[in-house]
């Protein structure tokens, strides 16, 4: 079950506590009295009574969400802090009501998480998830953080109905930052240089620590077609650069500046979940909406460029996804993620010519990009492989044809340097796979020296698998590659940890 940290939100203001009231009514009085002697029933009678003659008192709302927050009554404390934002007229309050509504809102958010952790002990705990879920929402239905949460939880529930509709509650949200983004061509993981390239310069900026951690949220204030926009970056520590990955735009009225500053991941996962409940409802086309949706956003994210070329794939429509992205480097010929994703589509259909020709393309705007080199290395391989299949289809027709593999390890040669730049890139150093493509290059075309050197970083890597299930993998693609190179001692070594897995 996925978990949630408590997310704290910083508080300001807090609670204020009321104090006397000059003019007050006798029924604001009495309910004063009732509350210091703890009967909360008469104080709630009294404080009714006083909002049927005069429903827009701010004194007796006031009086009545201390009432309900004392006796724990979210229901009516939520219907209460309603009430009293709507009519609040007088400084005080209506910086209270906000404040009284942050602080109820972290509750719910609180007990939400509360109750799905435990939900492990008992599935009933997953009603009063959802439960303080939907109270959050309705205090605060522009704040994201609990949409994507109340969905999980609804299809941890078995309800994926309405996990659906929370999930497009969240889009109809986040829909606006999506359209900035898009028209702006800002990328979830661009830094502060790439977005000031683009916006200009920020109104201001700040930056704190993240709490727990040393990494740091650097917060970028912008004025986008006329409305305030809060970008959020996040630097890791010791390291130079940051990304961008919170993006709040356009925002209530009524929120603080704090509230504003507050960074909070731009959460792409419902569009994920939108697309794969749709996928396996065979309605690829709406499984393509939500997955080219979220592309738009972040277009270098491999694992939704597979979903994509795999749908496309499988409702029938490589084609039309070829023509799409065609037209669209038409307009963009300098976007070389669309174009390493136009790419990619082609090495899917089997067209590696094409794709390598793309990819080259891609590079050649940008030289160190880590999707195109690693991928161009695996349309290279490919190609390798298709040419060895002719040449051995050539000699099953014709016993007497001396195959000939002089274009194939040329081939393998231009893959093996395209994998070795990838290496050198951040995403893809020390990447087991890549070095695996690697040990296999460099065996088939007999370089030893080469094959030792990442035969040798291979081995070195087993203590950083911490994930069994890619451990056993490991252990698997070692098992072959000292199956070929005769290896008995390590194959047997490593045998051995395959049977203490199993």
């Amino acid at each position: 079950m996925r978990k949630y940290l408590i997310y704290l939100l910083v508080l300001f203001g807090g609670a204020i506590l009321t104090q006397s009231f000059q003019c007050a009514s006798m029924n604001v009085s009495s309910a004063k009295n009732a509350i210091k002697q703890k009967n909360y029933d008469k104080a709630i009678q009294l404080l009714d009574k006083e909002l049927e003659v005069n429903p827009s008192s701010e004194d007796a709302l006031d009086l009545l969400y201390q009432v309900y927050d004392a006796t724990n009554n979210i229901d009516k404390q939520v219907e209460v802090l309603n009430k009293l934002d709507q009519v609040a007229q007088s400084p005080k309050f209506k910086q209270l009501a906000p404040a009284y509504k942050t602080n109820l809102w972290v509750k719910c958010y609180q007990n939400t998480i509360k109750y799905y952790n435990k939900a492990s002990e008992s599935k009933t705990f997953l009603d009063s998830a959802v439960y303080y879920a939907d109270k959050g929402i309705s205090l605060k239905p522009q704040s994201t953080l609990l949409y994507p949460i109340k969905g999980t939880i609804l299809e941890t529930k078995g309800d994926e109905a309405a996990a659906i509709e929370t999930y497009k509650e969240y889009l109809e949200i986040i829909n606006p930052i999506i359209d900035v983004m898009k028209s702006k061509k800002i990328y979830l993981g661009d830094n502060t240089d790439k977005v000031q390239s683009v916006l200009g310069k920020p109104k201001s900026s700040v930056s704190s620590l993240r709490q727990g951690s040393q990494d740091t949220a650097i917060v970028e204030i912008y004025d986008i077609d006329g409305k305030e926009a809060y970008l959020g970056f996040l630097k890791k520590f010791m390291e130079s650069s940051n990304s961008l990955y919170s993006f709040k735009y356009d925002m209530p009225a009524n929120w603080s500046d704090n509230e504003k500053a507050n960074t909070e991941e731009f959460d792409l996962s419902p569009l994920t979940r939108l697309a794969f409940m749709y996928y396996n409802k065979e309605n690829y086309d709406l499984a393509l909406e939500y997955a080219q949706l979220f592309q738009s956003v972040q277009p270098n994210n491999s694992d939704i460029n597979r979903f994509i070329i795999g749908t496309y794939q499988k409702a029938g429509k490589t084609d039309e996804a070829l023509e799409k992205m065609k037209q669209l480097l038409q307009d963009s010929p300098q976007d070389y993620q669309t174009r390493t994703t136009y790419a990619d589509l082609l090495a899917a259909d089997g067209k590696y010519d094409e794709a390598i020709y793309q990819y080259k393309q891609a590079l050649a705007v940008k030289s160190d990009f880590d999707f195109a080199l690693h991928n161009l290395g695996s349309a290279y391989k490919n190609l390798a492989a298709e040419l060895q299949k002719k040449e051995n289809d050539k000699f099953d027709k014709d016993p007497s044809y001396t195959r000939d593999y002089t274009q194939v390890k040329e081939v393998l040669g231009q893959s093996a340097e395209a994998f070795e730049a990838a290496l050198k890139t951040e995403r893809f150093a020390n990447n087991i796979d890549v070095l695996f493509e690697l040990v296999n290059i460099f065996d088939i075309q007999d370089n030893k020296d080469k094959l030792k050197t990442y035969l040798t970083k291979i081995e070195s890597l087993e203590k950083t698998i911490d994930d069994e299930a890619a451990r056993y993998n490991y252990y698997l693609s070692l098992v072959k590659v000292y199956s070929g190179l005769k290896d008995a001692a390590k194959l047997e070594e490593v045998q051995k940890k395959l049977e203490a897995m199993e």
